[in-house]
């Protein structure tokens, strides 16, 4: 086979590697929308609660479900998920390409295992703080709690 020939062969397959590549593109950011969408549901789901006292965290973290039971949970208090959300856009400060801080202060109670047994029923105490949250954010939603830092005070407020 001539160089023109095996040119004439391999054109045609890299064509269609190139065209079914850009093709794939938008699925590709599809799937990627939906993994993200999964990400936020589940975040919502294992860390933000609408109404909760530090009475409440036997509840509320029936929701894991599993043996042994999980050591620490905390959840953000909030009527509204978009207050939440916005950390990711204009409502919080970008710490890494994927991490960032609110502005404000959120109502958070941490629900932290009490039982010397490891199985259910699991028992929890809860600890109410007020922190600027720390998450991670994909594709502009939340899609994991990473933390909270307490309000920076004053020395005044400190003494």
């Amino acid at each position: 086979m001539s160089q023109k020939e095996n040119m004439a062969s391999v054109c045609p397959t890299l064509f269609l590697i190139f065209i079914f590549g850009w093709a794939a593109v938008p699925v590709m950011s599809e799937i990627n929308k939906s993994s993200n969408k999964d990400q936020y549901h589940k975040f919502l789901k294992q860390h933000v609660i609408k109404n909760m006292k530090t009475n409440g965290c036997d509840n509320a973290m029936k929701i894991f479900d599993r043996t042994p039971c999980k050591p620490i949970n905390s959840f953000i208090v909030s009527e509204d998920i978009n207050v939440i959300k916005d950390v990711c856009t204009t409502a919080g400060s970008t710490c890494s390409s994927e991490l960032h801080i609110s502005n404000n202060s959120f109502h958070v109670i941490t629900c932290i295992h009490q039982g010397r047994s490891n199985s259910s029923p699991c028992t929890y105490k809860g600890q109410e703080s007020t922190k600027k949250i720390i998450i991670t954010c994909k594709g502009e939603l939340p899609v994991h709690y990473a933390g909270g830092v307490a309000p920076h005070t004053s020395a005044e407020e400190s003494v």
